[in-house]
Parts: C-alpha cells; structure tokens; sequence
C-alpha cells in the first residue's frame, strides 16, 4: 500500500504523472492490438510533414563565482567560501517542426528540424563569503533565444503506432544576465549596472516518444531531455564577479503532425 501513498504536490508533478499512464496505457494497447492482427495500413509514416508541438519544461539552473578576487570600488574581497546556487524553474515550450521519414519493413528512420521559443527566466544566486563575512552574491538570469533543433528519428512500426527515440541538438542564442550585490563591514554596496553576456550554444537533446497514425494525422507524446548549455560572464576591471550559469531540462510535450 506504501506504493500507492504517494502524494502529487504541484500541477507539473501531476502532468508528468498523467503524461507517462497515458504514453505507457497507448504504448501497452497498441502491442496488444498489433499482436492479434497484422498491419492493416502500411507505410503510414512514409513522407514528408509538418506539425506544431508545445508542452511543459523543468528546468534547473545552477550559477557559481569563479573564484578570485572580486573589486568593489577601492576595496576587494579576496577568496573565500564560494558556493553555488541553483534553482527549478518551470515554463512552457512552444515549436513548429518539419520532418520526413522512411519505414523499412518494420523499422523507421527520419530526421526532423524544428524552431522553438520557450517562456522561462532560469533565474538564481549564488554567494562567496571571505573571512571578515564580507560577501558578494550574483542574481543570474539565463535565457535561451530563438531555438534550431535537428533530430534524426529510429523507431519501430506496429501497426498505425510509431515507438521511437531521437538523438537530437538544438543551437540558440543565449544570453545571461549578472545583477551583482556586495556588502562589507555591514554596508550594503549599491548594485553594480547588469552585465549581459551572449552566447550562441549547441546542447544535446535526446528524447523517446510515440506517435499514432491517424488518417493523414499524426499525434505524437514525446519527453525530451536536454543536456543544456554553459555561459561564463567576462573577465573585466568593471566586472564585479566572474561567474559561470548552465542549466538542464526535462520536457513532457504533446504534438500533431500532418502528411503531405
């Protein structure tokens, strides 16, 4: 009975619970199904098309101060106990995609382009504290751009179900925004103006999914895990810190394609 104590605690726990029963209950029905009859339709998934896909994203962002001696005014705070802050934050992804695939008996292969804009400030702070409990913190801010994915697709084929997995990256135009803070002998310093570091990166993004044939259409569940990307903010005489953001992110999404 312990198994099934277990208490759903926010929306987004929730939809990732409804989303795996639904992708394993359709996964599990359509081996059923196929196992007792053979393929009615073939070659459903062949050719080219196009779709829109949008879902949730977890994402975790972690910021830390490079270590080093950090300028304030005339003053500095030399090294101490540096430690790294990070944060899950959640949004939305929204993504129009273009793709063609080719099944070969009952295997699949395809590849798929898309370009997506999702809603999320990554935002968190981190900290350094010297011996004289000076301290500086950082309030950082990463944010992903307009975002280019390629994902070559293998899958397997029974009878209107694609079952597959990608091995996808993206490239965006990232950028981090650093709003620093420093207090010394108890005096608070005023905030030194944001500093804007901007990035192009590419980060891996592999996912599995399913996808049901429909007439012409084509819904799809799919999760996708992105291994993220890593900025570090410039090294300057104006820069109050040196500090390194990355992030990482888990996406449940739902999509609907059409044949060509």
């Amino acid at each position: 009975m312990f198994l099934f104590s277990l208490r759903i605690t926010s929306p987004f726990s929730s939809f990732c619970c409804v989303w795996t029963a639904l992708f394993l209950n359709l996964v599990g029905a359509s081996f059923t199904h196929a196992s007792k009859s053979p393929a009615l339709e073939p070659n459903l998934f062949d050719g080219f098309y196009i779709g829109v896909e949008g879902g949730l994203v977890n994402s975790k962002v972690k910021s830390s101060i490079k270590e080093g001696a950090i300028p304030v005014n005339t003053h500095t705070i030399d090294p101490g106990a540096v430690t790294s802050g990070s944060k899950n934050t959640k949004g939305f992804i929204f993504k129009a995609l273009a793709g063609y695939g080719k099944e070969i008996s009952n295997f699949y292969l395809g590849v798929e382009v898309s370009f997506a804009k999702d809603t999320i400030s990554r935002e968190t702070i981190a900290l350094i504290i010297n011996v004289r409990s000076n301290r500086a913190t950082e309030n950082a801010v990463y944010k992903r751009g307009i975002i280019f994915g390629f994902s070559p697709k293998f899958g397997y084929v029974f009878d209107k179900n694609l079952v597959y997995f990608t091995a996808g990256f993206e490239i965006s135009p990232d950028k981090v925004s650093i709003t620093p803070r420093v207090i010394m002998n108890s005096q608070s310093y005023q905030r030194k103006p944001t500093e804007v570091t901007k990035k192009t990166n590419i980060s891996f993004t592999p996912g599995i999914g399913y996808e049901r044939a429909i007439n012409k259409f084509l819904v799809r569940l799919e999760y996708t895990y992105n291994l993220g990307s890593t900025i570090e903010n410039k090294k300057s005489s104006s820069s109050l810190v040196f500090a390194k953001t990355c992030y990482r992110d888990n996406r449940f999404s739902f999509g609907l394609s059409y044949k060509l």
